[in-house]
């Protein structure tokens, strides 16, 4: 999204959505899923990750996002949402890190610039799961089952990984966006 906002005008509002809320705390290893599914689905994405020039690694296991997704709220109500949400990606997908480990997030938090006593106080109490189930249930009722997933007016639910040149003709098909205008070149002489 970020390279597709240079193009064009886009607002964003990320939401979260727990795919797999029965995945166990301590995760699933990858090992335990059949191994052409996984196959398949690392190629599509280091297809996807090639063509926007972002490094990708498959984890070796899937991680209980319910953690990540309360810190999310924690760092979206301190301002510091998007610097949190691209520091938990890399983390999983670059990193091979554990996103379901209170450790991990709270590292993360501190990184981000959030108070690592003050962010693992906040997660320890939890305080953001009913927005969680709020923004589970809504989703469920827009037809989201994945993600991500993106609501377009008048385009309904796109869901999973999309190009930059699919998403914008999704995006400029649907009315919901304009060219960014260009900015003037400036010039400084000495």
């Amino acid at each position: 999204m970020q390279q597709l906002s240079e193009e064009i005008a886009i607002q964003s509002n990320w939401r979260p959505f727990e795919i797999h809320p029965e995945t166990p705390q301590e995760g699933l290893s990858i090992g335990r899923f059949p191994t052409e599914i996984v196959e398949r689905l690392n190629d599509n994405i280091q297809s996807l990750a090639a063509e926007l020039n972002i490094e990708f690694r498959m984890p070796r296991k899937l991680a209980n996002s319910r953690l990540a997704l309360l810190g999310g709220e924690i760092a979206r109500e301190a301002g510091k949402f998007e610097a949190y949400h691209e520091a938990v990606f890399r983390a999983y997908f670059q990193l091979d890190q554990d996103i379901g480990d209170l450790e991990v997030l709270v590292q993360i938090a501190e990184a981000v610039g959030l108070g690592a006593d003050d962010f693992g106080e906040s997660m320890r109490e939890k305080r953001h799961q009913q927005a969680l189930q709020v923004a589970h249930e809504q989703a469920l009722s827009m037809g989201i089952m994945a993600v991500p997933s993106f609501v377009l007016p008048d385009a309904g639910v796109i869901s999973g990984v999309q190009s930059c040149s699919q998403m914008k003709q999704l995006i400029e098909k649907s009315g919901s966006s304009q060219k960014k205008k260009q900015e003037p070149e400036t010039r400084e002489e000495l």
